[in-house]
């Protein structure tokens, strides 16, 4: 899945997505929430800005982010959405 940061969404100068993978390391595996540029070869590529965590720890997260995000709706941002691509 990838989430546009904008109409206009640019990182280094470039044009940038936030991504959610499930991957690997060192043999566990890991879901990743990055940043990817696109390069000047039309590429896309991740840059280190994001966050790598077992499953299991952001299945111990979500709880509270989904509260803190019905928070910030409750109080500001009523039908604010992000675009996905």
């Amino acid at each position: 899945m990838a989430i546009k940061f904008g109409k206009n969404a640019r990182v280094e100068g470039r044009d940038a997505v936030l991504r959610v993978t499930l991957g690997e390391y060192k043999g566990a595996q890991v879901l990743h929430v990055r940043v990817w540029v696109q390069g000047e070869n039309g590429r896309w590529h991740p840059t280190r800005r994001g966050l790598t965590m077992r499953p299991q720890m952001w299945a111990g997260i979500l709880p509270e982010i989904e509260a803190k995000l019905a928070e910030w709706r409750a109080e500001t941002h009523q039908g604010e959405e992000t675009e996905q691509v």
